[in-house]
């Protein structure tokens, strides 16, 4: 029997809950599958779209595409289907009845998805449904230990045929850019990837094992040693104390949630000086001198933490990154991603410099209306007082933005798109449509516009700014049982030489 799809009604919140048990069993930790109060805001304030799977009047699947005021960015979360009704197609065919609803309005640009890599399940749904391949994001999620997710994105028609060009980024991206070529379709074959000399780094010790199967994903990282700090020339730098902060003083961490929320409004007024796509910072990091405030998404639980902005500028953390990253660790999270645009060579190097490793490029990102502020204009000696700054790039206080996770779902090898921190549990690949498996629908990239998605003629003359996620860990990197698809194996090779060039000096790399 067919599968018949509802939106989600305040009295289906009690099935839900008992879906999202019996696929996952006591101590579910997401709100959107478990509190109540929670369920029912997102199926009654107009920010989600959420659409239920009955058959014979019995709830067996659920899809959710989150959004919110001001943003034209949603995210697929909460992808269940019961045990019992796995193989048929239903992920996919749930998957792409939620999003062609959330593309209709004509409100939103794009849609993502972070996916698991324990089984390839999942990544075939989103791919079947228009995501394209953005990235992999190493040790981003604890769930059975710390684990990889993929980023996938789908776009409204017309969007990536408006991005705003880029002349310069730093050589360290080109990789990444190559791979985002093969996964998107972009030419960034024109973008300058000269390199002006790089800054003394701040690296650990450490090995890379390989072993690369016929699957191409039999990687370990891992560290082995203290941490030291070393030049550009792969020297070590016994002046250059690690975990300090090189411009001097301490970081203080606040977390106090709607303290910060106050603040960081008060920092930030315009919602077009903000850029956090369903990101709420909840702590904020002080440097000592007064110089910098960098606000975070601050996850114990899920072991991560996500640089939502600094003010006044991203660039004005150089120096002072290994002892907020230090102090985060302190704080549960051994995770740590900045999200920054793709134009804003100095911020990129700031991060790059000190470890943090490109991961993802999210193309298209921001809309910018020809009559808005354009996060890439003129920067203000004063914004970070650097007198002399280049102009021509991120005014400071738009150059932070939402790292690549969002709160609220990645999907999961075990329901292709359980959100939040999940628990565990082997259960059949087949539940998530593998190769083989009934479909459900066509390809959304092959079906053309759905009814209502903004066509290109409606863009105008807006223009899309593309941003890049960057990310390090403290954590063992493990691909060895990664389940990377072909799709993202050029991300996989990009990471692993970004990776390679951050924390092995040549001289140690033998051929």
């Amino acid at each position: 029997m067919s599968a018949v799809l509802h939106p989600a009604r305040v009295q289906d919140i009690a099935e839900l809950r008992q879906l999202y048990f019996e696929v996952y069993g006591h101590g579910y930790p997401v709100p959107l599958g478990s509190d109540p109060a929670v369920m029912r805001r997102l199926i009654t304030d107009g920010t989600a779209h959420w659409l239920t799977a009955r058959t014979g009047g019995v709830l067996v699947g659920s899809a959710v595409v989150l959004t919110e005021p001001g943003s034209r960015i949603g995210k697929l979360v909460g992808l269940a289907v019961h045990p019992g009704h796995r193989g048929g197609g239903l992920a996919s065919r749930l998957t792409g009845a939620v999003c062609d609803e959330a593309f209709a309005t004509g409100r939103l640009d794009s849609v993502y998805a972070t996916v698991r890599v324990v089984t390839e399940g999942p990544q075939h749904v989103v791919v079947r449904n228009g995501f394209r391949p953005l990235g992999l994001l190493p040790n981003a999620v604890e769930v059975d230990g710390c684990e990889t997710l993929a980023l996938f994105a789908r776009y409204a028609d017309g969007v990536l045929a408006h991005r705003a060009p880029v002349a310069h980024v730093p050589e360290r991206l080109s990789a990444l850019l190559s791979a985002a070529g093969r996964g998107v379709g972009i030419d960034y074959s024109g973008v300058d990837h000269t390199d002006a000399p790089d800054a003394p780094c701040l690296l650990p010790d450490r090995q890379v094992h390989t072993d690369v199967g016929a699957g191409g994903a039999d990687v370990a990282v891992e560290a082995d040693g203290a941490d030291r700090a070393v030049g550009a020339d792969g020297a070590d730098r016994a002046d250059v104390p690690v975990g300090a902060d090189r411009a001097g003083g301490q970081i203080e961490l606040i977390a106090a949630p709607a303290f910060v929320r106050r603040r960081f409004l008060e920092l930030f007024p315009r919602a077009d000086a903000r850029f956090f796509p369903l990101h709420t910072p909840n702590a904020v990091l002080v440097a000592g001198d007064g110089r910098f405030e960098a606000y975070a998404d601050l996850d114990p639980v899920a072991g991560s933490c996500a640089l939502v902005a600094v003010h006044p500028c991203p660039a004005a953390v150089a120096g002072a990154l290994e002892t907020l990253i230090a102090t985060v660790t302190r704080a549960g999270a051994d995770y740590v991603e900045a999200l920054l645009p793709l134009a804003d060579a100095e911020a990129l190097r700031v991060f790059l410099d000190s470890g943090f490793v490109p991961s993802a490029l999210y193309p298209a990102m921001r809309r910018v209306p020809e009559t808005g502020h354009d996060p890439v204009g003129d920067l203000d000696r004063d914004q970070c007082g650097e007198p002399g700054s280049p102009r021509g790039r991120a005014p400071c206080h738009d150059r932070g933005g939402a790292p690549g996770r969002p709160p609220g779902g990645d999907l999961d090898r075990d329901q292709c798109g359980e959100p939040g921190r999940l628990p565990g549990g082997d259960l059949d690949p087949n539940q998530c449509d593998e190769p083989g498996s009934p479909r459900g629908r066509t390809p959304g990239h092959d079906r053309g516009g759905a009814p209502g998605r903004p066509r290109a003629e409606d863009l105008g003359r807006d223009r899309f700014h593309d941003y890049v996620v960057l990310s390090r860990t403290s954590r063992q990197i493990d691909f060895r049982s990664a389940a990377v698809s072909p799709l993202l194996q050029p991300y996989l090779g990009a990471y692993l030489s970004a990776w390679t060039a951050t924390y092995l000096p040549l001289p140690e790399v033998s051929r």
